[in-house]
């Protein structure tokens, strides 16, 4: 006995096929409604696009996120970099070895 497919892929060839038989052999298929499998099959299709459209912008908001943080860590580092170069060189004494802060 055939079994119902599970991948999308798959379920999507199957209901093109089944659209294709219902509206070529009516006659084979009286109860058949190739229309209510298009309109479901539409609806899918966008909510997909949908979906592949989300996950795009979740990639490039997640790359920009990045490109933020590395910048935040550059400029954090600077930032500690210099205050130990400023605490070290402070006074009239002679002053320490400078230390980079290399996080």
């Amino acid at each position: 006995m055939a079994r119902f497919p599970k991948k999308e892929d798959a379920i999507l060839a199957l209901i093109n096929k089944m659209v294709a038989g219902y509206q070529t052999y009516p006659t084979e298929f009286p109860n058949g409604d190739p229309a209510a499998l298009v309109v479901v099959r539409e609806e899918y299709k966008s909510k997909k696009l949908g979906q592949v459209c989300k996950e795009a912008w979740a990639h490039l908001a997640t790359e920009s996120k990045d490109v933020a943080l590395d910048a935040l860590t550059v400029r954090m580092q600077a930032e500690l970099e210099y205050r130990v170069v400023a605490m070290n060189t402070a006074g009239t004494s002679v002053p320490s070895n400078s230390v980079a802060a290399v996080l």
